[in-house]
């Protein structure tokens, strides 16, 4: 992995622990939508390994 993805891996690790206590409904909505967006930040940096066509928005 490159340093950035590295970066990225160590926040959704954060944010993963953080799903795992409990929290009310509205802040585990919360972090399951900010978990979601930096998941795609990190298959955007590679998407040849992802398998989805980013410009086109589909998947294989």
């Amino acid at each position: 992995m490159c340093k950035q993805c590295d970066e990225l891996q160590m926040q959704i690790d954060m944010f993963r622990r953080a799903l795992g206590q409990r929290f009310d409904p509205l802040t585990t909505d919360r972090l399951k939508v900010g978990l979601a967006e930096i998941e795609a930040k990190k298959a955007a940096l590679h998407p040849e390994t992802t398998g989805v066509d980013w410009e086109n928005h589909r998947a294989p």
